[in-house]
């Protein structure tokens, strides 16, 4: 989860943790997060061949998105689950080294779904996503800190995987 999120709907991680244990082969799954204005944030996204993102449903009200599962490129590590045991069992790590702090869930979707194990997103709203809002008060020198430590952290941890 990260640090500018807030969570609304403590039952709706229980939805979420249903889901996933009915559905084994289901790699990441998302609830819905909201924006600070109450609309739809995202809901995972989707890549398409040109490598543009779309945000699922950004920007509409809740109650126009369907009401079943629906699949995603990626699940927005914002507030996701994932399956650690399935993706342990294809990558040996979570996460890589190359994409730290940005990407790394996207590369994590896409590479399950090579395997047949896709991202999913459920119509349940979780929380609010404040996109960016610590990093806004920080200060350059702080947040190219924080890049290289987790890209120090992650490049050990994919080390010991190896």
């Amino acid at each position: 989860m990260d640090n500018d999120y807030t969570i609304l709907n403590p039952d709706g991680l229980r939805d979420l943790i249903r889901y996933m244990e009915g559905n084994r082969g289901t790699a990441t799954l998302r609830g819905i997060n909201l924006n600070r204005y109450g609309k739809v944030s995202d809901a995972g996204l989707l890549l398409t061949t040109f490598h543009t993102v779309i945000f699922m449903y950004g920007g509409l009200p809740v109650g126009e998105c369907p009401e079943k599962v629906s699949y995603v490129s990626s699940a927005i590590s914002c507030l996701a689950l994932y399956n650690v045991r399935l993706v342990l069992l294809k990558r040996r790590f979570m996460f890589n080294g190359y994409n730290t702090i940005y990407h790394d869930d996207v590369d994590l979707s896409l590479d399950m779904w090579s395997y047949g194990y896709p991202s999913a997103f459920i119509l349940v709203v979780v929380g609010v996503h404040y996109w960016s809002s610590t990093r806004k008060r920080m200060i350059k020198s702080i947040i190219e800190y924080e890049s290289k430590q987790g890209q120090y952290y992650s490049t050990t941890t994919l080390q010991k995987a190896l």
